[in-house]
């Protein structure tokens, strides 16, 4: 469900210098982490149980959210449980939706 206070991700994103960028761009990598997640079938207690993951099931919903400030750690174990490098999701993130020039 879409809060108020926080803008639709399926719109094109704002540009990289305002203030709305930050958080447009943890909410699409949140729904990123997500999908990563769901393709491969895990919930998030599964996810936050695989071994070495170092990720609390809570922390992974918070992620999945984009509704906290999280730390580039975080984001970096969040992906690495998932077998993946956090880079990688930003970088698919950023050119996926990249706003006209």
């Amino acid at each position: 469900m879409q809060n108020e206070h926080y803008p639709p991700t399926h719109l094109l994103p704002p540009a990289p210098n305002s203030p709305e960028y930050p958080l447009w761009l943890m909410l699409r990598l949140g729904q990123k982490l997500k999908a990563e997640r769901l393709a491969l079938g895990l919930s998030a207690m599964n996810l936050a149980c695989r071994h070495g993951a170092q990720v609390s099931d809570e922390t992974v919903f918070n992620n999945e959210r984009g509704l906290k400030n999280v730390g580039l750690m975080t984001l970096c174990r969040h992906a690495q449980a998932l077998g993946a490098d956090v880079v990688d999701y930003l970088t698919e993130v950023r050119q996926g939706l990249t706003p006209p020039r």
